[in-house]
């Protein structure tokens, strides 16, 4: 009787310590996206840079950007990636949010804020900085995490690259 009892006390045991680990799904994120990024608000022709420019008094202030892009993984699927950016090229800073899409149902929302490299006369801009889990969808719903992003963009044609590395954990 006593070596049932703890046998069904080990069993017990060891349930609960496997539901403990299968409680959350660690997510380990490393790609990088070739991304088209969309500035807000702008005046003139976006296919003539010299005629394309921000509102005016806004260098000292603020450009809103949107990102859209994309990065294949090495299992043969696609991660996609939207964010909203708001720079500040005098300060050197940027901070915004990002949508990780991992399908149409399961995405994870992130914020992020850094230090901004601006270069007018190469026309491109760097950054990089911390990125945490605010929010998800679909197995996403309650995650946590923090991640990095690191991007390279071109002013002209408006295209660049984001690097997101980390890892999310999903919710019980």
């Amino acid at each position: 009787m006593m070596s049932t009892m703890l046998k069904a006390l080990a069993l017990t045991a060891a349930w609960l310590v496997s539901s403990a680990a299968l409680a959350g799904e660690a997510v380990p994120v490393n790609a990088t996206f070739g991304i088209q990024w969309t500035p807000q608000g702008w005046s003139g022709d976006p296919q003539d840079p010299a005629n394309f420019l921000p509102p005016p008094n806004t260098f000292d202030t603020e450009w809103v950007t949107t990102t859209e892009g994309a990065a294949g993984l090495a299992n043969g699927k696609v991660i996609a990636v939207q964010s909203v950016d708001s720079l500040r090229p005098l300060q050197g800073t940027i901070d915004g949010q990002v949508v990780l899409w991992f399908s149409y149902a399961d995405a994870v929302v992130l914020a992020y804020q850094g230090s901004a490299a601006f270069d007018e006369a190469a026309g491109t801009a760097g950054y990089s900085g911390p990125m945490t889990v605010i929010g998800g969808w679909g197995r996403f719903l309650g995650a946590t995490g923090s991640l990095t992003i690191k991007s390279n963009i071109l002013f002209y044609p408006y295209v660049g690259t984001l690097q997101i590395k980390g890892v999310i954990k999903t919710a019980d």
